[in-house]
């Protein structure tokens, strides 16, 4: 799986994003697309910003099941996703396990960053 983006690589040419990092962005461009931004598919997007940046701990379930059916329904190739969100010190971590690989991000209401090991 390879996908170009609209950056450049350290040789000025178009960068190409390859395997695991063309889904970690289209997990993360799903989770940021505003529902009804798109005219043919007007349910499609998470709205983390708009619809669940005030959420509560008590909403973390309906979260994880919103994402799984955004996820089931416009990124259809990913197998086996599970989705496990919880609320740190107002901070939202959200794990995604896709294609034996496991996704994290955290999400303070206004910036959604991916975790890496730096983080931990």
């Amino acid at each position: 799986m390879r996908e170009a983006v609209l950056a450049l690589n350290e040789f000025n040419t178009p960068k190409i994003l390859k395997d695991l990092e063309v889904v970690n962005t289209k997990i993360i461009r799903l989770m940021l697309y505003e529902p009804g931004t798109s005219p043919d598919q007007p349910e499609k997007g998470f709205g983390l910003r708009s619809k669940w940046r005030l959420s509560k701990e008590t909403d973390l379930p309906n979260m994880e099941i919103e994402l799984k059916r955004q996820i089931a329904t416009y990124l259809p190739k990913l197998q086996g996703v599970r989705i496990k969100m919880e609320m740190i010190n107002k901070i939202l971590h959200i794990a995604i396990e896709a294609d034996k690989a496991l996704f994290e991000y955290s999400f303070d209401g206004n910036e959604l960053k991916p975790r890496t090991l730096d983080n931990i």
